[in-house]
């Protein structure tokens, strides 16, 4: 998922260590399974979303994760990263939306 931020010069080179070390910080799991990583804004060049439905889980934490949101907002966006949150957090406890997602095998039944 980082790898095609990287490609697309959406983030800066220190973009996925920030990720792991925000993550070593506090897990981003959620308990439904998804889990919503992000890195510094300083190391964003411009807002992206990512999305990843995993046929097998992998083990997030102390859990499994079988949805991951990765999210990049640079610094000059700080308000639109409160407000992506607030309408992720809304989706996601949504159990029919997120079951919808898990479920998806091409984004165009997403949209």
């Amino acid at each position: 998922m980082i790898k095609k931020l990287e490609a697309e010069n959406a983030v800066k080179p220190g973009f996925r260590k920030s990720v792991y070390k925000r993550e070593k910080i506090g897990s981003t799991l959620l308990e439904n399974g998804v889990a919503i990583p992000h890195g510094m804004p300083t190391e964003v060049n411009k807002t992206s979303i990512v999305v990843a439905t995993l046929e097998n889980p992998v083990k997030w934490s102390s859990h499994w994760a079988d949805l991951i949101i990765l999210l990049a907002v640079p610094e000059n966006n700080a308000n639109e990263f409160e407000s992506m949150i607030i309408e992720l957090y809304s989706l996601i406890s949504n159990t029919e939306i997120i079951k919808t997602i898990k479920n998806a095998v091409h984004v165009d039944e997403l949209l």
